[in-house]
């Protein structure tokens, strides 16, 4: 019976040493996915257009800031 617990208690350490190397690869998005578009510099005057196109800048940057994001999200999720 002592024979029986000694085999069973070596066992495991018997399989263990068949996983000797075990290596951890980092995996990383590419840096360009790590940005967000710079904000927009204020208009210089106050016409409509100006402030519009402004407006429109400001949406498109933080647009680019949600993809990234996005993107972000579904590379660590798979």
């Amino acid at each position: 019976m002592k024979g029986r617990t000694i085999l069973w208690a070596a066992l495991p350490a018997l399989c263990l040493t068949g996983c000797g190397e075990t290596r951890v690869e980092r995996i990383t998005p590419p840096p360009e996915r790590l940005t967000c578009a710079a904000q927009p510099a204020p208009p210089p005057g106050n016409s409509d257009k100006e402030v519009a196109g402004f407006i429109v800048d400001l949406i498109e940057a933080g647009q680019d800031c949600r993809n990234a994001l996005a993107y972000l999200r579904d590379f660590f999720e798979e």
